[in-house]
């Protein structure tokens, strides 16, 4: 493997890495608003925010680091499900959440304090994440190393089905946040289940 096949060649791939660029930063704003919310995010970024909080770093810095570890584990067990996407997800996310709630704060942007209108406002984030999600895998680029992982740990699993595996491994996630003195929400326990 050399870095070359990490690059999208033609007009085709070039569509197809300006596609995930657009998902992996929407996924950027979808976390600073649903962080916003305070009713949890995905279980990877809840525990990427409490190492942050624990150790005085910005998200993106945590979710680099620790996402750089699992590229390794990738990068050795399951090769394949890298590429560009992969490092775009890895490197982007966190920070692009950063900017948006530095944006957020700059701005005296808040999330609504009632029930129902923080509620729809956590939807209406949730729904932007999900389709950011969406554009990122359609254009099918690499995996997440977060997800990567979870194919990984159910190839040295296989009499397990790969649905309660991801479950597993997004339940460890939602315990290290615990652990880390973070706090979960509503949406980290949806997306975990």
């Amino acid at each position: 493997m050399s870095f070359t096949d990490f690059l999208p060649a033609g007009a085709y791939r070039l569509r197809r890495a300006a596609v995930m660029t657009v998902g992996v930063l929407f996924m950027g704003f979808a976390v600073a608003a649903l962080v916003l919310a305070d009713l949890g995010t995905d279980p990877f970024t809840t525990a990427c925010l409490a190492f942050a909080a624990r150790m005085g770093w910005l998200l993106g810095s945590a979710e680099l680091l620790i996402n750089a570890v699992m590229f390794c584990l990738v990068l050795w067990q399951d090769p394949h499900r890298i590429g560009l996407g992969t490092l775009a997800n890895m490197v982007l996310v966190g920070y692009t959440a950063d900017f948006f709630g530095w944006v957020f704060r700059l701005y005296g942007i808040t999330a609504p304090t009632g029930g129902a209108a923080r509620f729809v406002f956590m939807v209406a984030a949730l729904a932007v994440f999900v389709v950011a999600a969406s554009l990122y895998m359609t254009a099918d680029l690499g995996t997440a190393p977060y997800d990567a992982m979870s194919f990984v740990l159910a190839a040295t699993l296989p009499h397990l089905p790969f649905r309660a595996v991801r479950m597993a491994w997004d339940a460890a996630w939602v315990v290290l946040t615990l652990v880390l003195g973070g706090s979960v929400g509503p949406v980290t326990i949806g997306i975990m289940l």
